[in-house]
């Protein structure tokens, strides 16, 4: 595992819990509202820097597009490789009723310790969180399981499947560092 257990069972108030493990390739099918239907690969990984973790996103025959995930006092933030700004993605302490605004966009977690089913593979203990762009007027359902991730994103106002997780497997650790290096031109700048 990537060191998530601690003595005595998983602290499912950490927001750490809920982050993928690491050296493993996670295959999403994807639904995007720009049209495009498909799979990518998560790969997740560490590489030297601030960075408690990083993970590249890969869509075939397109480019890579990575973020690092950082941990300070108030919890856990997502920081693009490309646009250099953090949003918090989960808070210091996951707990039912949460909520933070970062980035122009509102969080909340609606409910811990809920179970998901994708693509034949079940998920226990998993925290879903809603984010809403009121702006641009949509929210998505975000299912997070402990050790994974993300598992699956809904589109609040349909239920349609934006992200779903299909697969999972293990990569040898020196290539999932190179290639989250070779996405990730701005790492000495992630703070």
């Amino acid at each position: 595992g990537a060191g998530i257990l601690q003595l005595g069972g998983t602290d499912y108030e950490d927001p750490t819990t809920y982050l993928p493990e690491l050296n493993r390739k996670y295959t999403y099918q994807v639904r995007y509202a720009d049209g495009y239907e498909g799979t990518e690969e998560l790969w997740a990984g560490r590489i030297d820097g601030p960075a408690l973790m990083s993970m590249t996103s890969i869509i075939p025959e397109s480019e890579g597009f990575t973020e690092h995930i950082l941990k300070k006092s108030d919890g856990l933030y997502s920081v693009s490789d490309t646009y250099m700004e953090p949003i918090r993605i989960l808070p210091a302490k996951v707990v039912q009723g949460a909520s933070w605004e970062s980035g122009g966009v509102g969080f909340s977690i609606l409910e811990t310790g809920a179970s998901v089913s994708t693509s034949g593979m079940s998920f226990d203990d998993c925290i879903i969180v809603r984010q809403r762009f009121d702006e641009a007027g949509y929210g998505f359902l975000v299912w997070y399981a402990p050790g994974v991730g993300v598992v699956q994103s809904l589109d609040e106002g349909s239920d349609s499947v934006y992200y779903m997780l299909v697969g999972i497997s293990d990569l040898d650790p020196s290539e999932v560092k190179a290639t989250l290096t070779r996405y990730s031109p701005n790492i000495q700048q992630i703070q």
